[in-house]
């Protein structure tokens, strides 16, 4: 068994609800409000899709497939809503200010049709195959220009667990061979001022050009030449 094997049908919930005169209440988690399908990755139910089932409180996050900053969205009827604005542990969980505007910015990308072109996670999700391929190709050629053994190599992205458990987009990775035990060149490359964060594997360090954004891709390129040099 992997992930998710059986999930009650939240209509059949709503029959208890009713019966037993409970509010039904629905955890989504990744609170996403776009079809994932439509980026080659299976359907995750969406927020509009659950508020429409009839449920009485819905609850996301406001992080992960959302793309916003940390945090929990509790919506839903007004009559529940009120009361848990009225519990003294609202003002205690209540998030700052600061949260709230950069949550509104980012929700106002949904309204205006831009989340895929502004907010990371989207962008790192839709971006084709093919440029990140030729993205891997010109980085591995600058390195190779520093006398750095660099290739690509196809791979897969793994979205997160607390977003898309199990699920992964095609990758065209950035294989580097360091100077030294890779444990220690990952250590530096951490350690850098800004940090460069990959993944090992064997004796190799390895990158993935879908969680980089294209205009680090110069700077990617200069932390690693910067702490190749070093470990020689």
């Amino acid at each position: 068994m992997n992930g998710f094997v059986h999930q009650v049908e939240i209509k059949e919930l709503k029959k208890l609800g009713k019966k037993y005169n409970l509010p039904v209440i629905v955890d989504l988690g990744s609170g996403t409000f776009l079809a994932t399908e439509n980026f080659g990755l299976k359907h995750e139910p969406t927020v509009q899709e659950i508020i429409r089932t009839g449920a009485d409180i819905v609850c996301f996050s406001t992080d992960k497939l959302l793309g916003g900053p940390q945090g929990g969205v509790i919506c839903g009827k007004e009559a529940y809503l009120k009361k848990i604005s009225q519990h003294p542990l609202f003002r205690t969980l209540r998030v700052d200010k600061i949260t709230l505007t950069i949550l509104q910015e980012i929700l106002l990308f949904y309204l205006k049709g831009e989340a895929v072109t502004k907010i990371p996670i989207w962008k790192m999700i839709s971006c084709p195959l093919e440029k990140i391929a030729t993205r891997s190709q010109n980085i591995c050629q600058k390195l190779k220009k520093e006398d750095i053994p660099a290739f690509t190599k196809e791979g897969e992205t793994a979205i997160g667990g607390g977003s898309l458990p199990g699920q992964t987009l095609p990758t065209k990775l950035i294989i580097i061979k360091p100077p030294c035990p890779v444990e220690i060149f990952s250590k530096e490359l951490r350690l850098f001022s800004p940090p460069l964060l990959g993944r090992k594997e064997k004796e190799f360090f390895i990158l993935d050009p879908r969680c980089i954004d294209p205009s680090s891709d110069n700077l990617v390129i200069k932390i690693i030449t910067s702490v190749y040099s070093k470990m020689k």
